[in-house]
């Protein structure tokens, strides 16, 4: 169980953080009363940072406030590369690595989500 910022909690599924789900667009499939996580792109600086701790353990922590220093939300985070890492002042390239390979499994993920949706409004349609 995780304790969201607004007080919430919800089962971790990989992403954070995460928003009520309606009723889902597929007959038979669940949907009504589960939780959905809330896409990065629309992250706060503060759930970036959420996320950061939670899927960087202790360079999470190390470099939480650089991330709020550069106001590091979804959008920009689902834009970061190891370049970018850098010019943010995360100059251990060990680091970097890692750091970045976490952002690639929340683009995956993201990504895998939204074709799913995609799928979803595809067979609703028929």
């Amino acid at each position: 169980m995780v304790i969201l910022p607004g007080g919430g909690n919800h089962k971790d599924e990989g992403n954070s953080p995460v928003t009520p789900s309606t009723k889902s667009p597929i007959p038979g499939k669940p949907g009504l009363g589960t939780t959905r996580p809330r896409p990065p792109a629309l992250w706060t600086v503060s759930e970036c940072k959420l996320w950061l701790a939670r899927h960087c353990g202790d360079l999470g922590v190390q470099y939480s406030e650089l991330f709020m220093e550069n106001n590091v939300n979804g959008r920009s985070l689902l834009r970061m590369n190891s370049a970018a890492l850098e010019r943010m002042g995360i100059l251990d390239e060990r680091h970097r690595q890692d750091i970045w390979r976490e952002i690639i499994k929340l683009k995956l993920k993201s990504d895998i989500l939204e074709i799913r949706d995609l799928e979803s409004q595809v067979v609703s349609a028929k």
